[in-house]
């Protein structure tokens, strides 16, 4: 599974899509076209909780992560199969994102190529993630 996360047009909300490798181009952040918003979808704006579910508050990464497996039961399994590199480069992500911070891949006016960064908030960035695989 990847992420593809961004802000609206009107730089108020962040959104978000979590789904297969297969579903993004090759640069491993922007899904093809045709796939948007993805398979597990969501928006949020302010303190929103994920995907709007009730009762996530106080839960760490994995809590919900574990969720998230629960509740898309499909999208975890179309995403079974590893992918260290990508696997690493997310921890880090989150990681460096902490508890203040959002990965910005896309917006207005953002292209995150001509740097090599994604923007994850208050000047602070990470590296582009691995390529996708090419397909088999």
């Amino acid at each position: 599974l990847r992420l593809s996360a961004g802000i609206s047009p009107t730089g108020l909300h962040w959104r978000y899509s979590i789904a297969q490798v297969d579903m993004f181009e090759a640069d491993g952040f922007r899904l093809k076209g045709g796939h948007y918003p993805g398979v597990a979808f969501s928006t949020t704006g302010g303190d929103d909780p994920p995907f709007g579910w009730d009762g996530t508050e106080g839960l760490d990464a994995k809590q919900l992560a574990t969720l998230f497996l629960e509740r898309f039961p499909e999208v975890a399994l179309a995403g079974r199969g590893g992918d260290a590199a990508y696997g690493a480069w997310f921890e880090a992500l989150a990681e460096s994102c902490g508890t203040d911070g959002a990965p910005i891949m896309f917006g207005e006016d953002i292209d995150v190529k001509v740097g090599g960064r994604i923007g994850i908030g208050k000047g602070r960035s990470v590296p582009l993630p691995p390529r996708s695989p090419a397909p088999t």
